[in-house]
């Protein structure tokens, strides 16, 4: 996985990366390129990026020094890694369950025993010369399913093992980058509330997020909301692939992004509201896309598209405080508005931007349906 992190102090990244959802195709292929430029050379060595200030542009091919507060570092994911899958009081999450119900899917049960392991991982990270470390808490770790309240409640046991982790990497001078949900639904949520698709998770979440914050504030450096809302979103709530595996609605999508949208607005603004030292915001995944023949303007629209539904769906919101234009025309009615107070509150909420960066796509119109898998790839209609 690769990842950038920039500050929302950086107009260069974090304000001009916007323009590519403008309206001048022109302005918007060049910044397109611009992005994949800075993206690739903050990727050249590995994971993440982070700095206050400009750095000097090398004068000679020998110059090849990143600045004092580059972050090089790893990433890992709970449910991938942890292992401990009935350990410190944790319950089941989506994931547990999906891997149960497919027949091509293994539980991650043991995974890479980090639950176990920790000490000595940051052991090899520290030999490594790595100086940051992003992991995702188990929403199902630190929180239970609570029946007479209907909600989740904090799990003491499951706290107590992040506040090791956090406290070792601490003593090991790693930057700390923590994410909040990396696809892990607590199973309860999704049975007893249909999870994502009901607008009473941004409550559920933004609990879940402030005791996060009471509890691990003093030690985080970063926070980012979400990992890759487009992958969980589409994958599990449309291509099915993902958890919950979800396939069978024409809006599911796009309710579940929306719904991830205003969780992640509203855990920023608490997450201010507590004038923590750390930075928050969301970390987004996109591959690029170049057309096919860049003279058909058929291609080069197909490729703006392909970005707008990918990034676009979810910076442009953080940004501007709504969806892109291309998004609200073909997708119609199926894709939830935003209220002049939703808007208000997405409008700016990251102090820090975050892009995995996997590859590039060539991308060429398609007006055949022939390989389209989902609603959502209907509406995009590129291939």
């Amino acid at each position: 996985m690769i990842g950038s992190i920039a500050t929302n102090q950086q107009p260069r990244v974090t304000h001009q990366a916007p323009a590519i959802f403008q309206n001048s195709k022109r302005a918007s292929r060049a910044m397109m390129m611009l992005g994949v430029i800075v993206l690739l050379l903050s990727t050249t060595l590995g994971l993440v990026s982070s700095s206050s200030h400009r750095a000097a542009v090398p004068q000679t091919s020998k110059q090849r020094c990143f600045p004092d507060d580059f972050l090089l570092g790893t990433a890992t994911a709970a449910y991938q890694v942890e292992g401990g899958w009935n350990l410190t009081g944790r319950t089941p999450s989506i994931w547990d369950d999906f891997c149960r119900s497919r027949d091509n899917v293994q539980c991650a049960n043991v995974a890479d025993d980090m639950i176990h392991r920790y000490v000595s991982d940051i052991a090899i990270m520290q030999a490594m010369g790595l100086s940051s470390f992003r992991f995702s808490i188990s929403w199902s770790r630190v929180m239970t399913w609570h029946d007479a309240t209907q909600r989740m409640v904090r799990n003491d046991a499951g706290i107590a093992f992040y506040h090791d982790l956090l406290d070792a990497m601490r003593a090991a001078q790693l930057t700390s980058v923590v994410t909040l949900y990396h696809w892990d639904l607590p199973s309860a949520l999704h049975t007893h509330m249909n999870g994502w698709l009901n607008a009473s998770i941004v409550g559920h979440f933004n609990q879940y997020a402030e005791l996060m914050y009471d509890e691990y504030g003093a030690k985080v450096d970063f926070w980012t909301t979400f990992n890759e809302p487009w992958s969980f979103c589409v994958g599990g709530y449309g291509g099915g692939w993902h958890a919950p595996g979800i396939t069978d609605s024409d809006t599911a999508t796009y309710v579940a992004a929306h719904h991830v949208l205003l969780a992640h607005a509203t855990a920023v603004q608490t997450h201010r509201s507590k004038h923590l030292t750390s930075k928050i915001g969301i970390t987004l995944n996109s591959d690029m896309a170049l057309p096919l023949d860049p003279t058909d303007d058929r291609d080069v629209e197909a490729a703006e598209r392909k970005l707008q539904f990918s990034l676009g769906w979810f910076l442009n919101p953080i940004v501007h405080g709504d969806y892109p234009a291309v998004m609200k025309r073909r997708a119609g009615h199926r894709l939830p508005r935003f209220t002049a107070a939703d808007s208000a509150l997405l409008t700016q909420s990251y102090d820090v931007f975050m892009l995995n960066h996997y590859s590039t796509n060539v991308v060429t119109d398609c007006a055949s349906t022939t390989y389209v898998q989902d609603v959502y790839m209907l509406d995009t209609v590129f291939i």
